[in-house]
């Protein structure tokens, strides 16, 4: 039997961002406030299911802005919660499709 492929996002998906606003209503920067745990528990259900778990992501690999960007790389939100992902794929802010297709 071939075992299930799940793949989520990471930014927006598996973390959380509160947007801040400009005067005249234009998002200017975003602030991460935590994980996002409703996502996170889809993610664990799928996996007692019997789901292969993966990130994909547009990150970079190993780019980290904290001076920017408090957020967790996600290999630190995976071990922080003990996730069940068998693999990360950085795409380098490139389209994901071929990643996804490709695995």
């Amino acid at each position: 039997m071939k075992v299930p492929k799940i793949s989520f996002d990471y930014d927006n998906t598996l973390i959380r961002y509160e947007y801040l606003y400009n005067e005249a209503g234009y998002p200017v920067d975003a602030v991460y406030t935590e994980p996002h745990h409703k996502n996170i528990k889809i993610m664990r259900d799928l996996y007692t299911q019997g789901c292969e778990i993966y990130i994909t992501t547009a990150r970079i690999r190993g780019v980290s802005l904290p001076e920017h960007d408090n957020s967790p790389p996600p290999e630190e939100l995976i071990f922080q919660l003990k996730l069940p992902v068998k693999k990360i794929f950085y795409t380098s802010n490139r389209s994901k499709v071929q990643t996804l297709e490709e695995n």
